[in-house]
């Protein structure tokens, strides 16, 4: 038995940017391969235990890609997101911000970009904001100058040094009119 894989080279941001509202409903980026020429192929035959290891291309090791296995009757695929991204970020949702990290250590200089959707996620998203972390990781992600506070965010977040993710999360549970200060926050 023989299968191929396939290395589709994603640019994340101009996926999510065209379409954040998949990342709200739940969609994963792998969903929607065949939108992504492939890159690179590779035929690979399966060994009578059913497994085969296959290495990423060395020169597709620092990209963003989907990785498709499809059988030789072109029915069954399997896709699976293969990023360089080392970056942590944790969502402090109730407060509406955000800490970017890597290795433990904060990263500042992430750039971060934010969709929204006010009521129904079915009603489509509308850019929001977008800027960067700042020394200790900090960005906050909901505050900005509208009327109604977002039911759902999509958030990316990318550094050149670091790679780049994707969040969907709620809305926050209170009011965030807060005093924001060294990424600390102060409820009235």
């Amino acid at each position: 038995t023989s299968v191929s894989v396939e290395y589709r080279v994603v640019d994340v941001e101009v996926s999510f940017s065209t379409a954040p509202l998949q990342y709200l409903q739940g969609q994963k980026i792998s969903d929607t391969t065949r939108v992504f020429a492939a890159t690179e192929y590779r035929d690979v035959v399966i060994p009578s235990e059913g497994v085969a290891v296959v290495d990423i291309p060395s020169s597709l090791r620092n990209e963003t890609m989907i990785v498709s296995v499809v059988d030789s009757s072109q029915r069954l695929s399997s896709n699976v997101m293969y990023t360089n991204s080392d970056l942590s970020v944790k969502v402090y949702e109730r407060d509406g911000y955000l800490v970017v990290r890597s290795d433990e250590k904060y990263v500042s200089g992430a750039y971060v970009k934010v969709y929204a959707v006010s009521g129904s996620v079915e009603k489509s998203a509308r850019f929001y904001k977008d800027g960067y972390s700042d020394r200790g990781g900090y960005f906050p992600y909901a505050k900005a100058n509208v009327v109604s506070v977002p039911t759902a965010f999509a958030i990316f977040v990318t550094h050149p040094s670091h790679g780049s993710m994707v969040k969907s999360v709620s809305g926050p549970q209170q009011s965030i009119d807060h005093l924001w200060l060294f990424g600390v926050t102060t409820v009235d």
